[in-house]
């Protein structure tokens, strides 16, 4: 359980999101379940080009679920305009930046960085549910 008094900064990333909708995981439910405070999605804007980008890319699974991805950050997430040529260098930046943030990823390089700044990490667990790598 993530838990704060002034509320916690979620940053999703591309992976986060087209995993957790291909496993069929509930994002809103999950992260309430996992962050004890309150809290607001931010989504570089980076991340929502690599979702169109996907979204693009055919009829796949990526592609259904980038697609959905995308509808559900217009609802869930503010997107921000973050320096960074990629989604994870966005984030790396964001979080230099946004005290008591946390870091929504799978991606394994991502994580190690993040947990060398000290950064939590929500991440998915058995394709099935969030867990959360530190706390603040």
């Amino acid at each position: 359980m993530v838990s704060s008094n002034n509320g916690v900064n979620l940053i999703i990333d591309t992976n986060f999101i087209v995993s957790s909708i291909k496993f069929g995981i509930n994002i809103d439910k999950e992260l309430s379940r996992v962050v004890d405070a309150s809290y607001r999605v931010i989504a570089p804007s980076q991340v929502v080009d690599e979702l169109t980008t996907i979204s693009l890319g055919g009829g796949g699974a990526d592609a259904k679920a980038a697609k959905i991805g995308k509808e559900l950050l217009k609802r869930l997430a503010t997107t921000v305009q973050v320096k960074g040529v990629s989604g994870d260098q966005a984030i790396l930046n964001l979080v230099d930046t946004h005290p008591n943030s946390v870091v929504c990823t799978n991606d394994k390089n991502l994580r190690k960085k993040l947990r060398g700044k000290g950064v939590p990490v929500i991440y998915i667990r058995n394709k099935s549910v969030y867990r959360v790598n530190g706390k603040i």
